[in-house]
C-alpha cells in the first residue's frame, strides 16, 4: 500500500475538488495515509560521501547570510572606452582571490543625469560621460553573492582583454611595491 501510495505524485485530495463530497472521510483517510508516506524522512542515498557533505555543511550561504552584490560597469563613466568598444566585461572579487570570474551583461538602463553628476573635485582623464544608445544608458550589469564581512570586498573588472578598475568607484592599491 505504501508504494502505491508513494508513487501518487499529487495530494490525492486534489484530484477530487470538482465533486461536491470533496471532504468525506475516506478522502481524509485516503489523504492522510498519503502524507504519512510523503513526510517521511528519506534515506540518504550519498552514505558513501558523507564525509564529503558534512565537511562542506558549514559553508552554505543561506544559512550564513550571504548578500547579493549587484555590480556595474558603464563604458564612458567607469573607464574610457566607448559603448561600442566594449565588447564583453567580467568582474573579479577579492572574496575568492579575483580568481573566479562573474559575466556582466549588456543592459540599457534609464539615464537620469544626477546619477552621473560630477562634483567640482572630480579630477578625470577624460571627459567622464556615460555612452548612450536610444536615449538609455549602456550597462554592463550582474550580480554575485557574497558573504558577510567587516572588510570591504574589492572588485577589479575585466574589459574586454585588459584589467582594469571602475573609476566611479573608490580605487585602493592591492599591492605593496617593495
Amino acid at each position: 500500500e505504501e508504494v502505491k501510495l508513494a508513487n501518487e505524485p499529487f495530494s490525492p485530495s486534489l484530484r477530487r475538488v470538482e465533486k461536491s463530497d470533496v471532504f468525506s472521510e475516506g478522502d481524509l483517510g485516503f489523504e492522510k495515509a498519503w502524507l504519512g508516506v510523503h513526510a517521511k524522512v528519506q534515506p540518504a542515498l550519498f552514505s558513501s560521501r558523507l564525509e564529503e557533505v558534512s565537511a562542506r555543511e558549514s559553508c552554505c550561504w543561506i544559512c550564513e547570510n550571504w548578500v547579493e552584490q549587484e555590480v556595474c560597469y558603464i563604458p564612458g563613466w567607469s573607464g574610457p572606452m566607448s559603448g561600442a568598444e566594449v565588447q564583453e566585461v567580467f568582474a573579479y572579487f577579492s572574496v575568492d582571490g579575483y580568481s573566479r570570474p562573474s559575466r556582466l551583461s549588456r543592459r540599457l538602463d534609464r539615464f537620469w543625469a544626477r546619477d552621473f553628476a560630477q562634483g567640482h573635485e572630480a579630477e578625470a582623464e577624460w571627459l567622464r560621460e556615460p555612452y548612450l544608445e536610444n536615449g538609455r544608458v549602456i550597462c554592463f550589469r550582474g550580480s554575485r553573492m557574497l558573504p558577510p564581512s567587516y572588510e570591504r570586498i574589492q572588485v577589479i573588472f575585466q574589459v574586454n582583454q585588459q584589467l582594469c578598475c571602475a573609476k566611479h568607484l573608490p580605487v585602493v592599491a592591492l599591492f605593496s611595491e617593495t
